[in-house]
């Protein structure tokens, strides 16, 4: 897909991210400590300086509103909202507990991440059920 850039005109990542910090009622400050992209980053998605910003940097703003990196940059969000259809379900705050074990999941290098997310998908797969319920298998393990 062929984007021309105009720098008057917001792109659709940006016209995406600030419907959907509108809508979930935060600015970029929250965002990016919700997120851990840094501010000055959304700061540029938001104001079409980065209009195709990687995905290694959209993916955790996707994730905390529940959607794929795709939604973000293609689908127009605020026209569909505006038709009717229903985007995002409100995301409920992180507990302490999965703020504390994502910040120790952000300390592992990207080899130590890949071969956990592995690990998991294995048991995932032995135990024939979904994340939810491997979730409560692993709690049910002896420590």
């Amino acid at each position: 897909m062929n984007k021309t850039y105009n720098r008057y005109m917001k792109t659709l990542i940006a016209k995406n991210l600030i419907f959907l910090m509108k809508q979930a009622g935060i600015n970029p400050n929250i965002l990016s400590l919700k997120t851990n992209v840094p501010q000055p980053t959304i700061h540029r998605i938001t104001s079409s300086e980065s209009n195709d910003p990687r995905t290694k940097t959209v993916q955790p703003l996707a994730n905390y509103f529940g959607l794929s990196v795709f939604d973000l940059k293609e689908r127009d969000l605020l026209a569909e909202a505006e038709g009717g259809a229903k985007i995002i379900t409100p995301k409920h705050p992180l507990t302490k507990q999965e703020e504390e074990l994502l910040a120790l999941f952000r300390w592992l290098t990207e080899p130590q991440k890949i071969d956990l997310l592995n690990d998991l998908a294995i048991q995932k797969e032995k135990n024939k059920c979904s994340w939810t319920e491997l979730s409560k298998v692993i709690k049910q393990q002896p420590k």
